[in-house]
């Protein structure tokens, strides 16, 4: 399997260490390209008793990258 992938968009906050991440990567499988589009969250808080981490993932839709096959389906 291979990919590629670009980031769409960024969006930071340094008060409380905020970052989301819309990206889009094309994976090859078995001889057929797909297109994954995902966005992606992490936050980082420090407290008093140390710091709190959580980085989620999340598929936004799947669709083949063929011209004449413009199937999609999301994710669950």
């Amino acid at each position: 399997m291979s990919f590629k992938g670009q980031y769409l968009t960024h969006n930071s906050s340094s008060s409380f260490l905020y970052h989301e991440l819309l990206m889009k990567r094309e994976y090859t499988l078995a001889n057929q390209r797909y297109i994954v589009n995902y966005e992606s969250t992490a936050y980082a808080n420090h407290g008093f008793y140390g710091n709190n981490i959580s980085v989620n993932f999340n598929i936004v839709n799947v669709m083949l990258s063929d011209a004449d096959l413009r199937q999609s389906f999301s994710s669950v």
